[in-house]
């Protein structure tokens, strides 16, 4: 059996065995979301399994705010938004629900913010339809966070996975295209705030890296570059009319910029107005 699925096996064994959740966040629908939020349109559970992870997403009526720390548990249905702020040490279980492919995933952050990820892809298999009726009846819940049996549906979602994981004999291969850009979308998301490069994803994800800008342009539409440019830019908006604190020269370093002028440059060919006028605009 592969390493990352015994390991992975017996990490989320270990977690819902002992899972008490001292917190059920559930994320809300809105009609806007906020720049580089994600919305992957597949369902994901996290659970934080020590340190602090930040998300921004819609809550009890409202946008903000709400850390993920030791216990907490965090759902979002396939048609809501949340944004990771990932500047702290933490570590984390999380899962991806798809009518393709479940996808079971840890990650560990320092305080460096060098990060490890181990994953593995299991199959859709028959077995496990009410898994994912029970997946479409949570995320057709109106008011999640106020319905006193949803963290109920949410155990026995986790249950469920933990059999369907614990029976899988081998990970599926991910060299299948949609899957594995889905995947490589999933770590940019994760990582574009990090000194990372096509080189550096494509080695991660052992490819070529003429075969990664390939199967960017056929799956998605958008080339690598233009992927991580996006969310480099998106995340430097929101800072940037958030948060009145940080020099533009710290928040190019925590979009994953090196260079000042260099993050200015591309600022502005993206958003048509410098880092210091976007900055102080009103609207």
């Amino acid at each position: 059996m592969n390493d990352d699925i015994k390991l992975l096996r017996n990490k989320f064994r270990q977690v819902l065995d002992n899972l008490e959740p001292d917190r059920i966040l559930f994320a809300e629908k809105s009609l806007f979301a906020y720049p580089g939020a994600i919305n992957p349109h597949r369902t994901r559970i996290m659970i934080g399994l020590s340190g602090l992870r930040e998300n921004i997403f819609h809550c009890h009526g409202q946008t903000g705010r709400f850390p993920m720390e030791k216990g907490d548990l965090f759902y979002a249905s396939s048609d809501t938004w949340h944004k990771p702020l990932c500047h702290n040490a933490y570590s984390m279980l999380n899962i991806t629900y798809d009518d393709k492919f479940t996808r079971i995933g840890f990650r560990e952050q320092k305080l460096n913010l060098e990060s490890s990820d181990r994953r593995c892809v299991l199959p859709p298999l028959k077995a496990t339809m009410p898994l994912y009726h029970q997946i479409a009846a949570v995320n057709n819940l109106d008011k999640p966070n106020d319905t006193l049996y949803a963290p109920l549906m949410i155990e026995t979602i986790l249950r469920m996975t933990r059999e369907f994981l614990l029976s899988a004999k081998q990970n599926v291969k991910t060299n299948k295209p949609e899957i594995l850009w889905t995947d490589i979308c999933g770590y940019l998301d994760d990582n574009f705030h990090r000194n990372i490069s096509r080189h550096s994803v494509a080695r991660s994800f052992r490819m070529h890296p003429n075969h990664l800008s390939r199967l960017f342009r056929q799956q998605g539409g958008e080339g690598f570059f233009d992927r991580l440019n996006r969310l480099r830019m998106e995340h430097a908006m929101f800072l940037l009319q958030t948060e009145q604190n940080p020099s533009v020269k710290e928040i190019a370093f925590r979009c994953g910029f090196n260079s000042l002028n260099y993050f200015c440059k591309a600022f502005k060919d993206f958003s048509g107005s410098s880092p210091g006028e976007y900055r102080n605009r009103k609207d």
